[in-house]
């Protein structure tokens, strides 16, 4: 089959009614798309405040981009060859950016289903990154005089968060359904300006027997996973912590805190705490619960028990970082078709 023909039919089958417009943006030349570059859509006069956006998997990251208006980006989601993943997206190609940044003006921009390879940077409020491959920092309010409050980070494959500026501000940040692989939260500039709500985060060092810094205040832990959190003694007193699954004594046990926790009681594929998951497990689902883990139905949300970590709750992470719009992850259709006149039978699987 054309190729070119299934890309137009796979995201044909993708528009959402409304009144809202949506734009499609491909790198490939051999394809016809809206726009080349997210840089362009964004620029464009024509893409309007509240228009979404479906950044179409490719060969090569797009280049960095500067949002400076509403609208809603759509990715591919992450981990696409991962066959221990199910449904994920047919076209493996993924929506890779090298960078992006939220400028003033952004306020209440929603992405998701992107891989993002270099920084994340926040400087507008109210914006939701979910279901995201986030390889770099993720930097909050990161220029002078700016806010990133009322943020949203969920069910992403994350980095860690930090900031730098110490005249910004960075409140009410809402963190929860996460897998950090890599940092924690690191404020040092600006650990007076920032208040977040991790929940039912995991928290693991990028390597097998390091730690995750948590260089912050104000900060309500609880429903977390975290394997040997650090959290420096002058900062523990002004952060919360509840029902919280970590590997050593950082913090108390009050408030329901389990310690001294081997993860490899915890989780299906924990392998040590190794980068590489174990065969037969990809890089996120190796972190589903086994059972009677430790963390089965140890935390809570509104006196109502829940399971601690990434897969609990009412948001549970998503594998691969499937968006949430309809996506293709299964087509078959004929090698051959005999004349030109002949009907087409193809058959899709959707989610």
């Amino acid at each position: 089959m054309n190729k070119h023909f299934l890309s137009s039919l796979i995201f044909s089958l993708l528009i959402i009614q409304g009144k809202a417009q949506i734009w499609r943006v491909n790198s490939s030349e051999t394809i016809q798309s809206d726009f080349k570059q997210l840089s362009e859509a964004i620029a464009s006069p024509q893409v309007q405040e509240g228009d979404s956006i479906y950044l179409e998997g490719a060969e090569t990251p797009y280049e960095t981009v500067t949002v400076n208006k509403k609208v809603v980006i759509f990715g591919t989601g992450y981990f696409l060859e991962e066959i221990t993943n199910e449904k994920t997206q047919w076209f493996k190609n993924v929506s890779k950016i090298q960078s992006i940044i939220f400028a003033p003006g952004s306020s209440g921009t929603k992405i998701s289903g992107l891989q993002i390879e270099g920084s994340t940077e926040i400087n507008d409020t109210y914006i939701t990154i979910e279901r995201c491959f986030l390889k770099n920092w993720v930097r909050l309010a990161d220029k002078p005089n700016t806010s990133a409050n009322f943020d949203t980070l969920r069910q992403n494959f994350i980095y860690g968060l930090n900031s730098r500026e110490a005249t910004s501000t960075a409140n009410g940040i809402l963190v929860y359904n996460n897998i950090f692989f890599g940092k924690g939260f690191n404020f040092s500039s600006n650990i007076d300006n920032t208040s977040i709500y991790a929940i039912n985060n995991n928290f693991f060092p990028d390597t097998e027997n390091g730690s995750v810094p948590f260089i912050c205040k104000n900060v309500l832990f609880q429903n977390n996973i975290m394997q040997n959190p650090s959290i420096g003694s002058a900062n523990q007193p002004f952060n919360q912590y509840f029902n919280n699954i970590i590997s050593n004594t950082a913090f108390s046990s009050t408030g329901n805190n389990k310690q001294n926790v081997d993860m490899n009681s915890v989780f299906v594929g924990w392998n040590g705490g190794k980068t590489n998951p174990p065969e037969g497990f990809s890089p996120d689902n190796r972190f589903k619960l086994v059972p009677n883990s430790p963390a089965t139905l140890s935390g809570s949300i509104n006196s109502t028990y829940i399971d601690c970590g990434a897969y609990g709750g009412d948001a549970p992470y998503i594998p691969s970082g499937m968006p949430p719009i309809p996506s293709i992850f299964f087509i078959s259709f004929p090698n051959l078709i005999s004349t030109p006149t002949a009907t087409l039978i193809l058959s899709i699987a959707s989610h």
